[in-house]
């Protein structure tokens, strides 16, 4: 058990150490989620002010029980600075907005059935902000022409 402790330390020590050579920026995320199925708390995020070696390790605020480490809804893989943390967060939005024009003009194509059919290249991830503007202009276009 201590030998693990110690691997554990070790691989936070890298992390933050990657994180401050990427970033001056003060702010750093952690990230868990509780696996215990009686708890109600799944996700859990940790802004620290200057880094996270402090944190030793994260425990769910409801049941205490500790955090497993970048298993949750987040996308913090280990330990992010602000800036990593904020693109994520934008990519994550674009995405979400790219999705929602291809089930609106899915829709329209099938009807305003309870199922809307996708197939695989309808599903948008990493989309860029020109990919959504052109969504847009074309959504508009259809819409004029409707």
């Amino acid at each position: 058990m201590l030998e693990k402790d110690t691997q554990q330390q070790r691989r936070r020590s890298e992390l933050v150490r990657a994180a401050r050579e990427k970033s001056a920026t003060a702010r750093c995320y952690r990230a868990g989620y509780c696996d215990n199925t009686r708890c109600d708390v799944r996700d859990v995020l940790v802004m620290a002010k200057n880094h996270l070696e402090s944190i030793g390790e994260l425990h769910c605020p409801s049941c205490r029980r500790r955090l497993l480490l970048s298993a949750h809804s987040f996308g913090v893989r280990g330990e992010e600075t602000a800036e990593q943390y904020d693109a994520i967060k934008n990519q994550r939005a674009r995405d979400y907005v790219a999705n929602q024009i291809v089930n609106e003009r899915l829709r329209r194509e099938q009807g305003d059935s309870l199922v809307i059919l996708k197939r695989v290249s309808d599903i948008k991830s990493g989309v860029t902000l020109d990919e959504l503007q052109a969504m847009f202009r074309e959504r508009d276009q259809r819409d004029t022409h409707a």
